[in-house]
């Protein structure tokens, strides 16, 4: 294996030629409703891989992602704060890690301090489905807990593969625990399937009298068999579910046509 810094170098290399090209792109589905797998499969073979779909309606939430294979770590957040305080370049990066670092084997990554681009973007979004954090509930489903529970913006498809921070088509509020524990180690598992597969990642978000669900469908792209999938739900919080006026209307008329 590399050494850490010419590792972390080629990884830079490539986040900055990404954001060069305009990072990734997410389209909004508007002009019909998806509702099943198959549509969804369809939406993206109209758009280039590493692309994200996503809808919005006042009954479903849904995200995906055709992740070419080894492209699931192509973003890092702390690469994006590094180039949101100037270290937009190798030169600077290598004098960076040597600043912070002092030894260009250490595998400890630049960290300058300061406000948080990232976390800025996370807080300032407005997502489509918001938790009431004023009440915490007793929750069924919810395995553990923290000393002091709370909910995170959360992203849909794993930052790591479309570093996206201010999208809500792919970030909504969701359990902590949820999101750092159960669920940090499904999305880890199936990045590193990434590695060495193209593979179709599908999220969706619905409602039910139990609470908040959200269900991840992993599949070979090629193949088109389901690698592997799960499913949680967050009864921890109440949560508003937000829908635009146009999100509203496809919803209303694509219904209304089945009635």
């Amino acid at each position: 294996m590399d050494e850490p810094f010419n590792y972390a170098l080629r990884r830079f290399k490539k986040m900055l030629k990404l954001r060069k090209n305009g990072g990734t792109t997410l389209y909004e589905v508007q002009s019909f409703l998806i509702k099943d797998v198959r549509t969804v499969k369809e939406t993206l073979s109209k758009v280039p891989c590493n692309s994200v779909i996503w809808q919005h309606t006042p009954e479903l939430h849904v995200a995906a992602i055709v992740l070419k294979k080894g492209s699931g770590y192509n973003y890092s957040r702390r690469f994006y704060e590094l180039i949101h305080k100037g270290i937009d370049t190798p030169t600077k990066f290598q004098k960076a890690w040597v600043l912070n670092t002092l030894d260009l084997q250490s595998d400890v990554m630049p960290n300058l301090k300061g406000t948080s681009f990232t976390g800025n973007n996370r807080r300032k979004l407005k997502p489509f489905i918001v938790a009431d954090t004023d009440v915490e509930y007793e929750s069924e489903y919810i395995a553990g807990s923290f000393d002091q529970n709370n909910v995170d913006r959360t992203h849909l498809i794993p930052f790591t593969a479309i570093g996206v921070d201010n999208n809500p088509g792919v970030m909504i509020d969701y359990d902590s625990w949820l999101n750092r524990n159960p669920m940090q180690q499904f999305e880890d598992r199936m990045l590193k399937i990434n590695e060495h597969r193209t593979i179709t990642w599908i999220t969706s978000i619905y409602g039910s009298s139990r609470g908040l669900n959200w269900k991840y469908l992993i599949y070979d792209t090629h193949t088109d068999k389901l690698i592997d999938k799960a499913h949680w739900i967050d009864d921890r919080w109440k949560y508003y579910w937000y829908t635009l006026p146009e999100q509203q209307e496809l919803f209303d008329r694509t219904e209304g046509k089945k009635a």
